[in-house]
């Protein structure tokens, strides 16, 4: 082997040793930084989410008046129609 290939080898050596001592610190700094962040959102949490139990129990007890407003509808409905049965058979006879 001559000089040249020697010298392509450690080029070659050279530049993986750099190479994956970057990585090394990009991950090393990587995992720093996402480990020392504190949650500095909980209260935003708490806030979020008691609104979301707030919406969801407001919209729960509007269903119920809704189908209570609507089985009254129907009760009143079928009221009528039998007013309006007894008025039909008055008048035929």
């Amino acid at each position: 082997m001559d000089i040249a290939s020697f010298s392509k080898i450690a080029d070659f050596g050279i530049g993986m040793v750099i190479a994956v001592g970057f990585v090394y610190i990009v991950i090393v700094f990587a995992q720093k930084y996402t480990a020392e962040k504190p949650n500095t959102n909980t209260k935003k949490d708490d806030y979020f989410m008691q609104l979301i139990k707030n919406n969801t129990d407001a919209i729960n007890n509007l269903t119920e008046v809704i189908h209570t407003m609507q089985l009254t509808l129907i009760q009143v409905n079928t009221k009528n129609d039998e007013i309006l049965d007894k008025l039909r058979r008055m008048g035929k006879s």
